[in-house]
């Protein structure tokens, strides 16, 4: 994995649409931002910041408000439609219509740049596109209708288009949206493989915090009405940054667990004893339930149960309430009897 060489910069840049009849409506000002090669990037901020008119601008489907964008030392407006198709790759969230074109159709698509007016493939496009559908983990799909596939193959097909296209840069909006857990484990996955093995500098917008934090080697926060913070995950963590663009009145994002936290009702105090697995999944299901769990060194009088996690029966909890001592074979039922009891 190497990083380091910039691929896009830029300087003093203003997003946003022009206003017909008053001035621009400025979405965010002032960008100074920097993409390099090997590193995937997450876009994150609330929806109407400007998340998707950044992508629509860094990629040339609409103008600067200000500024400007470059691309290896070139202005992106100044660049041939030619120039900047070998340059960068786009995938927006709007859905694509391509009739009943197969999945190898679609990716072959991404060779436009290079074949020429007339589209012909020549053995070294076959080579690259065949690469490309390996590297998605679509190859059984190449044959088949794109139209009838799942959402998430969908996304995996549009993504293994981009890596044909073979641009330096790679821009993709919300293209985890929509799909279920393991489709966005293998979309990221994917599109962390391709920054890292091919040198590709990629940018995504999501909404999934705590999957960006896990994939992505930088992170650019945006909000409206404030500054784009950028910098490596752990680093904004560890300044609260995610807390100032996150946090509403009954959410807050909790610095310890990387996590967010919810305001729940205050059903009171536990002690819980033990340790290992099943000691951490009763303290995250005591806190979701808005119990203050303590340890036995800092209990105090007002402690309504005592826990105890892993005995000499591991599948047995057992629970004392006032001196009655009860045996429970899960969580749920340690709730129910919790509910009845206490």
């Amino acid at each position: 994995m190497k990083t380091g060489r910039n691929v896009m910069i830029t300087s003093n840049l203003g997003i946003g649409y022009p206003g017909k009849v008053r001035r621009n409506i400025i979405l965010q000002n002032h960008l100074n931002l920097v993409l390099k090669t090997g590193e995937l990037v997450c876009l994150l901020g609330p929806n109407g910041c400007g998340k998707s008119t950044l992508i629509r601008t860094l990629s040339g489907f609409q103008p600067p408000l200000d500024g400007m964008v470059k691309i290896f030392d070139r202005v992106l407006t100044e660049m041939a439609p030619a120039e900047v198709s070998r340059s960068v790759s786009v995938t927006l969230t709007e859905p694509v219509d391509v009739g009943n074109m197969t999945v190898f159709a679609v990716v072959a698509f991404g060779r436009s740049p290079y074949t020429g007016f007339l589209g012909k493939l020549t053995h070294n496009d076959f080579e690259i596109i065949q690469k490309s559908l390996e590297n998605a983990g679509i190859s059984h799909l190449h044959n088949r209708q794109f139209n009838l596939l799942s959402d998430g193959e969908k996304q995996k097909v549009m993504i293994a288009k981009s890596l044909a296209q073979e641009t330096p840069l790679l821009l993709l909006d919300e293209p985890t949206a929509f799909l279920d857990f393991p489709s966005k484990i293998e979309i990221l996955q994917l599109l962390r493989n391709a920054a890292w093995e091919q040198e590709k500098a990629i940018l995504l917008t999501t909404h999934d915090l705590n999957l960006a934090l896990k994939f992505a080697d930088k992170i650019w926060l945006m909000g409206a009405d404030m500054p784009v913070i950028t910098g490596v995950p752990e680093d904004l963590i560890l300044k609260n940054e995610f807390g100032k663009y996150f946090n509403k009145e009954k959410t807050r994002f909790d610095i310890l667990s990387g996590n967010f936290s919810f305001e729940v009702k205050e059903m009171g105090q536990v002690v819980l004893k033990g340790s290992g697995l099943k000691y951490d999944w009763m303290v995250k299901a005591l806190q979701r339930k808005g119990f203050t769990v303590f340890t036995p060194e800092n209990s105090s009088s007002d402690t309504l149960a005592i826990i105890k996690v892993n005995l000499e029966n591991e599948d047995v909890f057992e629970l004392k309430i006032s001196d009655r001592v009860y045996k429970i074979n899960s969580i749920e039922e340690l709730f129910e009897k919790m509910d009845f009891s206490v």
